[in-house]
């Protein structure tokens, strides 16, 4: 073979490894999409908030543009018993689940949190230990019995 043939043969090679590792590139990229069903949501009320306000291409995904998009969440005075999927919007700044059903809350993976109303819920715990943003609470009229909150000083 000459050696443009060669060349010729190598290029090819290379094209065809190109063209089979693209479906998995692909898929790589998919992965970062958080499905929304009951294991990452099991709250029917939540998961129906989220798949509503959330999901804006309506394709049963979040994917990281719609994640990061999210900075307010409300679902007061709803049925809402768990927030489980909440710590997939790590963007959230306000959050208004106020006469909920909700009795444990964790917002340690909501870092950028800036406003909370869990008032007048059945809450028993809070979990605030790393939301050090966080400006506004109020946690009136609900039940705690065990919070965690890490102070900082301004």
């Amino acid at each position: 073979m000459n050696r443009r043939g060669m060349l010729l043969a190598a290029l090819l090679v290379a094209l065809l490894a190109v063209a089979a590792l693209a479906p998995a590139a692909a898929m790589a990229e998919g992965t970062e999409d958080v499905k929304i069903d009951e294991t990452n949501f099991p709250d029917d009320t939540f998961r129906y908030y989220v798949k509503n306000n959330c999901d804006k291409n309506r394709d049963g995904y979040l994917s990281e543009e719609e994640i990061k998009a999210v900075t307010k969440i409300d679902v007061p005075k709803t049925l809402t018993k768990d927030l489980t999927g909440i710590e997939y919007f790590t963007e959230l700044k306000t959050l208004d689940c106020s006469s909920s059903y909700l009795t444990e809350l964790d917002l340690s993976k909501n870092t950028a949190l800036m406003d909370l109303d869990c008032s007048s819920s059945y809450l028993t715990e809070l979990d605030l230990s790393k939301n050090t943003a966080l400006m506004d609470l109020d946690c009136s009229s609900s039940y705690l019995t065990s919070w965690t909150c890490r102070r900082t000083r301004r």
